[in-house]
Parts: structure tokens; C-alpha cells; sequence
């Protein structure tokens, strides 16, 4: 089971944003021993943490000094899985050099958990949680259920903390890092929407942006947890996606197509369509957003130029397809593959297309409809070793293939949950202990849509009138808020002389 941080109490010493992690460690360390288990068995390892964890001490890359090893949680992990604990003594260059300590940070992913990060700011909390998963190469894991730090986070070590340079007090509540350098974490924790109804201006500048949700969506997917990811077909549709807390956003053509065109989902939609919504959809939230590119619009080339313009508009994952042109919906009948040949050699376009090497790829097969499993799972593997950073394979029809594809693939892999489709409905939990990373409801949102359309429409067509009813119509200033319409009453009144 995830060991969480503040059941196991040693002499540690961790820069505290890890200490917890730390302790889970220590605690898994044991486990190890006792099931007869080795750190060389290990496949992956997930820490679950806070924001501020991932921001200050998620660190890849070479270590030089005990200052750098102090300051990456993968280093404070990897020693007490390794040995049991960790001391001072540990950051020094004689244990650093041991080479299975940066073989088991290489293993080593982290993942926000928005309710950790939430407590740790909540000034009635104050907590520090991390959760470490470690998934075995033979499949196994160690999982279970999470729990959280009581009251307050361990004191920090007497002296000076590393992450402010300032002197820290040893004592119970001493000040976050943010505190310290004069900020109030609760206004950097503060979500997005409760900035622009306060008044606040949000300013995200497009490249800065797309470089952290890259880097989120990466390890998002390399967590293989199973990510709810639900679909958006409009910049206000994406808002909604994002106000409830989803961690990323699919971009769906599908969507795109029924909800903009009025057509089915039959290749009506083009590179122009996709992008537009794209950027439109970036100026509205700070998810990660992964793109419907269909089949790439043409051949190799055409796949190069829609990655360059889907990469300017904002895109983070770009998705293709192997179906012949005009493609459809993978839950219609009469789908065409093309050959296993030119499916690899448009992705090998689309991985050579990329400007940021942060940007993911993701190929999707048809095949399973046409050519069957084994041969879809055959394409797939064909698609990693083009560069794809994650596989989808469309439309499994069984509940057997469904469990048995995570072991098949060596990338991480996306599940879509059609709707009515031929897919079989798995819990999303289900799907994660799996290992699938993405679990996809591309179109929930546009069917829910419709339904409360044809709802609000059929009462307003009965009854003559319809009044602000929040079982028919979400309320007036809800929709305003969702709109940020606060932000730019603020903003006007900055131009009136």
C-alpha cells in the first residue's frame, strides 16, 4: 500500500517538504525486506505530493553536492528504500556514489495531488503528505488507501533552511517557505477561479505555461495510475472541465465536430478547426491539453505541419490516428487502416516535428475493428519505437483484452471510455490499479450537454417561461463567474480616466 508520510517516526533528516516522504520510505523499506523483495526489482516508483514539493525538490538530472541532494526528493526517497533511514551522513559523496541510489531515482516519478497540496496551505491543517506507490517489474505493487498528516508538518531542521536561505526556528509551526520570503501561500495556492472572482488579474505567459503543463502531462502519464481525463469542445466547456478539478483536458474532434459543424464525427473536421479551438481553448485554462489531431490531415508531411501549428497554438499532447482518410468515429462501423508502414513513418514525422522535446506524441491504432487485437497491439509496440510518448489503442472489446493490455506495452497508454461505444465500461480506479495512465471520457461533457439542452428546451417549450432553476439552468452569475466576468470589471475600471 502507498506508505503515507506521518506513520513512521525515525531520525530522519529531509528538507521537510520530503520529510514525509522520507518516513514512507523507511516504512516501505521494511515491507521490502519482509515480502523478500530488492530495489532491483523495482519497475516505478509514484510519489503523490504537494505542489511545493514538485516546485522546489522534484529534481532530475546530476547531483554535485550535498546542497543538490538535500534539495531532491528522488535522492531522500531512494537512500531509506535502499538503506532504512537517512542521516546527514547520507547526502556525503562516499554513499552518493553508490550507483543504485541514482538507478532507483531514475524509477522515481512525482505527481501533485491537488487535496495535498490543498491542506498544505489550509492554515487549520498545515499538513505535509506524500504517498509513494512502487509498482515491481512482475507486475505486483505496493498500493492501498492514503492518509494524512495530522496538524502541523515536522519543524524543519534547526539553522538554516535551504529553500529561503533565512533562518528557520526548530519549533511546531515554524513558517512555510513562502512565509518566510514575505508571501501568503494562501494566496499562491489560491485556484485560479477564486483569483478572477476576488478581483485578480491572471496573467499566464504561453510559453512559460506550456513548459509546466508539459512537464505535468508527462508525469501525469508516467505516473500509470489512470488520470480522469474528460474532453472539451469549446473554450467554455474546457472552463467548466477545469473549474471542477480534472488535472488535464482532451481537445475532442469528435466534439469539435458535432458541437461547432452539426455533422458527425466522418474527417468534416480540418487542421484549421482543431487549431482555432486550440488556441482558443489555451487562452481560457492552465490544464494540460491534449489534442484530437484525427488522422494528421494528409500524409507524413502533413503530419510534420499540423504538429508545428497545434505546438504554436498551445497543444501538450498531440494524438494520431492510422485510419484512412476520411476517417470516422472509432465506435462506427466500416473503419480502414493504412499500412503498418506509413502509420510509423507519420509518427516518426510528428516526434521529428516537435519544437519543445517536452511536447507528447500520442499514437492511436484502429486496428483492433479491423485487423484485431493481437495485430492493434502489434502496431502499437511499432509506434513506440517511432518515439510515441503514449499509446491508445481504439476500441477494445473485451473485458479480457482491456486487462491484459497494460502488461503488453512499454509506454504508458490511454483508455478511452466511449459512452454507448463498444468499449466495455471500467472504473476509472480500476483502470489505474491496471496501469493504464490516461482514462479518457472524451465526450461526457458535449452528451451531458445535450441532455441539459433538450432538458431546459423541453420545459421552456411546455410551460412558456423558465425560471433560474439550478436542477434545469445553471444560474446567471455562474455563468458569469465561469467567464471570469469579475476579472474584467476590475480590469475596465483600470482604463477610465
Amino acid at each position: 500500500m502507498p506508505c503515507l508520510s506521518g506513520q513512521c517516526r525515525t531520525g530522519t533528516r529531509a528538507e521537510f517538504h520530503s520529510q514525509t516522504g522520507v518516513e514512507a520510505a523507511v516504512t516501505l523499506h521494511k515491507q521490502l525486506k519482509e515480502a523478500g523483495r530488492a530495489v532491483e526489482d523495482i519497475e516505478r516508483i509514484t510519489i503523490r505530493t504537494h505542489e511545493a514539493c514538485i516546485r522546489i525538490i522534484d529534481k532530475q538530472g546530476p547531483l554535485n553536492n550535498p546542497a543538490d541532494r538535500d534539495h531532491c526528493i528522488q535522492y531522500m526517497v531512494a537512500v531509506p528504500l535502499i538503506f532504512g533511514n537517512l542521516t546527514a551522513a547520507d547526502y556525503e559523496d562516499g554513499v552518493a556514489a553508490d550507483p543504485r541510489i541514482d538507478a532507483l531515482r531514475g524509477k522515481i516519478v512525482c505527481v501533485e495531488d491537488p487535496q495535498f497540496t490543498k491542506d498544505y496551505h489550509d492554515p487549520d491543517k498545515r499538513s505535509i503528505a506524500n504517498a509513494l506507490t512502487v509498482q515491481f517489474k512482475d507486475g505486483r505493487t505496493l498500493a492501498g488507501s492514503r492518509r494524512r498528516v495530522p496538524d502541523r508538518p515536522p519543524a524543519p531542521p534547526q539553522g538554516r533552511h535551504p529553500a529561503v536561505g533565512s533562518e528557520v526556528p526548530n519549533q511546531p509551526g515554524a513558517p512555510l517557505p513562502e512565509e518566510a520570503a514575505g508571501r501568503d501561500p494562501r494566496r499562491l495556492a489560491r485556484p485560479e477561479k477564486a483569483r478572477v472572482a476576488a478581483g485578480e488579474r491572471v496573467c499566464r505567459p504561453l510559453r512559460d505555461l506550456n513548459m509546466r503543463t508539459r512537464k505535468t502531462l508527462r508525469k501525469l502519464a508516467a505516473a500509470r495510475c489512470g488520470v480522469l481525463v474528460p474532453g472539451a469542445f469549446n473554450a467554455l466547456s474546457a472552463r467548466v472541465v477545469e473549474d471542477l478539478g480534472f488535472e488535464a483536458i482532451y481537445i475532442t474532434g469528435a466534439g469539435v465536430t458535432n458541437m461547432w459543424l452539426g455533422m458527425p464525427d466522418q474527417g468534416f473536421m480540418g487542421l484549421h478547426e482543431i487549431a482555432e479551438h486550440t488556441a482558443r481553448i489555451r487562452d481560457a485554462v492552465a490544464s494540460p491539453l491534449i489534442v484530437d489531431a484525427d488522422t494528421g490531415f494528409g500524409n507524413a508531411l502533413n503530419v510534420r505541419h499540423t504538429v508545428r501549428v497545434l505546438e504554436r497554438a498551445g497543444a501538450d499532447c498531440i494524438q494520431f490516428e492510422d485510419q484512412v482518410a476520411p476517417k470516422r468515429c472509432g465506435h462506427f462501423s466500416g473503419k480502414e487502416v493504412i499500412s503498418s508502414e506509413e502509420a510509423v513513418a507519420k509518427i516518426k514525422a510528428a516526434v521529428d516535428a516537435r519544437i519543445d522535446p517536452d511536447l507528447l506524441i500520442m499514437a492511436r491504432t484502429d486496428a483492433c475493428a479491423v485487423l484485431g487485437f493481437d495485430a492493434a497491439v502489434e502496431r502499437a509496440g511499432k509506434f513506440s519505437e517511432a518515439g510515441a510518448g503514449i499509446l491508445f489503442v481504439e476500441a477494445v472489446q473485451s473485458a479480457d483484452e482491456i486487462r491484459r493490455l497494460p502488461q503488453l506495452l512499454n509506454k504508458p497508454q490511454l483508455m478511452n471510455m466511449v459512452i454507448g461505444g463498444k468499449t466495455p465500461i471500467f472504473g476509472t480506479d480500476e483502470l489505474g490499479q491496471l496501469g493504464y495512465g490516461i482514462v479518457l471520457y472524451a465526450n461526457a461533457a458535449l452528451q451531458g450537454a445535450v441532455a441539459g439542452m433538450q432538458k431546459a428546451l423541453t420545459v421552456l417549450r411546455d410551460t412558456r417561461r423558465l425560471d433560474e432553476d439550478p436542477a434545469i439552468v445553471a444560474a446567471f452569475q455562474e455563468r458569469q463567474r465561469l467567464v471570469g466576468k469579475p476579472a474584467w470589471d476590475v480590469l475596465e475600471t483600470s482604463y477610465v480616466g
